[in-house]
């Protein structure tokens, strides 16, 4: 995997969090101290007014502080991913003010610059419904798309309590893709792609759970059916000519069952392996590269070592090499 994959980065997200807790006690100290506007910095804020360079940002910024006396900030979600040298936050953010609460979400990019990460451009903006702000409703999360699809999410056939080879699906760099094409034809797309994922699920005797951001969860009674189905999500999409790029993660483990949910802590493991993959790469868990065995269907590369997120030591990944695959259905 190439070093420069984007990576979780706790240092940016506690920079980050940070400038909030400033910003909301006017500790304009600590704001100076943190920030340091460079050339080619920018600032764009929810008002047409609000977009500022270098020379605007700081007094502007100090004076809206005055303005503002006794806003809070109370942190929804942030999260905080870099590369070698270069790093970006996105935060959803619930101001209070007068007695009021709205919500705001805020993206923050920064450079490594003499060791230190400096900011270099900011984005804060308020969530407005489609319907006013184009006058129609879009399309907005995959939940949706789901839904229209009518997936089957009954785990009837799966025991409540045991073992399941789980599957995550994602599109990377989904937010830069749906910019580029715009939001209908993203959403076509994806409608596209979970339909490809559905099938593929069907043919290897597994089912789709849920969807999870541009993606889906999806769980398998074997890992070799599993590994069958990520091989074949990757072909069909590769075929396809779509100008996005899939990462799979796939583990096995124990896990409690619902009605209509999978629950436990090798979920959360497959998720992490997911966010270990590069786009175009099917990644897995040693322990499924284990239960898969000699089966000449599959073909694996060398392993590699990730840290996962929320969960303690270091793992073994194995790339699964899916170009020439050839799996039947199971």
């Amino acid at each position: 995997m190439p070093v420069n994959v984007p990576r979780p980065s706790p240092e940016v997200e506690a920079i980050s969090r940070r400038l909030f807790e400033a910003q909301a006690a006017g500790d304009t100290v600590t704001l100076r101290r943190l920030l340091d506007p460079g050339p080619g910095f920018r600032a764009i804020g929810s008002d047409g007014a609000e977009w500022w360079d270098e020379h605007d940002f700081l007094p502007v910024i100090f004076a809206q502080i005055e303005e503002m006396a006794g806003m809070s900030f109370e942190v929804d979600h942030l999260e905080a991913w870099q590369t070698d040298h270069a790093a970006w936050s996105a935060a959803r953010l619930r101001v209070r003010l007068n007695d009021a609460e709205s919500e705001m979400r805020h993206t923050m990019v920064f450079i490594l610059d003499a060791g230190m990460w400096r900011l270099v451009q900011a984005h804060s903006s308020d969530p407005v419904p489609n319907s006013e702000s184009l006058g129609f409703d879009l399309t907005t999360t995959l939940a949706e798309i789901l839904d229209d699809l009518d997936v089957e999410r009954d785990l009837g056939g799966f025991a409540a309590e045991g073992m399941l080879t789980l599957m995550f699906t994602d599109v990377q760099d989904s937010t830069a893709h749906a910019a580029q094409m715009g939001d209908r034809r993203y959403s076509e797309l994806m409608e596209e792609h979970l339909a490809l994922v559905g099938e593929s699920a069907a043919q290897q005797g597994g089912q789709v759970i849920k969807s999870v951001g541009d993606g889906a969860l999806l769980v398998f009674s074997s890992a070799r059916a599993g590994v069958g189905c990520a091989v074949k999500i990757q072909q069909a999409t590769e075929a396809s000519g779509v100008p996005y790029a899939v990462r799979i993660g796939v583990h096995a483990g124990d896990v409690i069952r619902t009605d209509t949910d999978v629950m436990g802590l090798a979920v959360n493991k497959a998720a992490r392996v997911t966010s270990a993959a590069d786009g175009g790469q099917i990644a897995v868990s040693s322990v499924v590269r284990e239960l898969v065995g000699s089966d000449p269907s599959f073909t694996f590369g060398d392993s590699f070592f990730a840290e996962l997120k929320g969960l303690e030591g270091i793992h073994e990944l194995v790339p699964v090499e899916w170009q020439h695959a050839t799996v039947d259905r199971a």
